[in-house]
């Protein structure tokens, strides 16, 4: 059966059809029924596929490009651009989409539209998701190690033990995003909105915070150790039972925050930092740098100071409270 891309293609039953090569641009394919099709080489730019199922369709090297695929069914899907290289979904609509379990390792999404699209489990690696919008997406269980998300709209997004090793988000919207239990390993978040967020149990080793916003977040029992967070707003977060250790927060305001919980704040640097009100009962603050900190009715009870550079002096003074300093742990 041969297919006119100028034909009346809404809902119509495409499934099992040869339509390798097909120009496809600018068509309405709208609720288009296209299970096991095959579109290996056709073009789809421009074309409307919201509502379709593409089931077990063959994608590869499909021109996908502003390709409009709202509320499209493309789960489990491994898609290649041509010659093999990665797809090309630029500015395309994938909003709603189902993508659970896709291979979409490499692909360029840039500036794609997938809000509240369920990409469970989907392999993202190294993909460039730059200025895409993920506004209540699903992507608990996805991988995105070494993914471009600069710029990107993650609010409200399930993040649920995703993998974002050495991810790229500068400047990424995150605001009420979940990622508890996620692994973000080295991934940079330098000037990104995470207020609101949930981060328990998650992995942020060596990440980099640098002027990011985390005010209201979660990092309760988070490992945030060996991490730059130089000059970032942490206004009212829960850091409880979180391992900052070698960490650097020089410069940032952590007003009214909680370390309690037997926190690990060991070697970390406060330099210049405000902790108005925190509250750091029994925090372990060995070898910990708090020179210039502004530690103004900080609950700072049964703290661990040993080996800590800081005035005493001024300490009490300020936290007004009771500091038990230990020469031994």
């Amino acid at each position: 059966m041969k297919i006119k891309a100028k034909e009346k293609l809404k809902e119509r039953d495409l499934s099992l059809l040869d339509l390798s090569g097909t120009d496809f641009r600018g068509a309405d394919l709208r609720g288009a029924n296209l299970l096991s099709t095959n579109l290996t080489g056709a073009n789809l730019e421009g074309a409307n596929l919201s509502g379709a199922y593409l089931g077990s369709a063959i994608l590869e090297r499909t021109n996908l490009t502003e390709t409009d695929l709202t509320g499209a069914y493309l789960g489990r899907h491994s898609l290649k651009g041509r010659e093999g290289r990665p797809v090309v979904l630029i500015n395309a609509n994938l909003s709603g989409a189902l993508l659970d379990s896709a291979n979409l390792n490499s692909a360029n999404l840039k500036m794609a539209k997938l809000m509240g699209a369920s990409l469970r489990v989907a392999d993202l690696t190294g993909a460039n998701l730059h200025m895409a919008s993920l506004m209540g997406a699903d992507l608990s269980g996805a991988t995105l190690n070494l993914a471009n998300l600069s710029r990107v709209n993650l609010q409200m997004a399930r993040l649920m033990g995703a993998s974002l090793r050495v991810a790229d988000l500068p400047a990424s919207d995150m605001v009420g995003a979940d990622l508890s239990g996620s692994d973000l390993q080295g991934a940079r978040l330098m000037s990104a909105n995470l207020s609101l967020s949930i981060f328990t149990a998650a992995n942020l080793h060596k990440a980099d915070l640098s002027f990011a916003s985390l005010d209201r977040s979660n990092l309760a029992l988070t490992d945030l150790s060996g991490s730059i967070i130089r000059k970032a707003s942490l206004r009212g977060v829960n850091l409880n039972g979180a391992d900052m250790a070698g960490a650097d927060l020089s410069g940032s305001d952590l007003s009214g925050g909680g370390f309690s919980g037997l926190s690990d704040l060991r070697r970390v640097n406060f330099v210049g930092a405000r902790l108005v009100g925190v509250i750091l009962t029994e925090a372990n603050l060995v070898g910990a740098n708090v020179r210039s900190v502004d530690l103004t009715g900080a609950n700072t009870t049964d703290v661990i100071y040993e080996d800590a550079r800081l005035d005493i002096q001024d300490l009490l003074k300020q936290s007004g409270l009771y500091a038990r300093l230990l020469r031994h742990i």
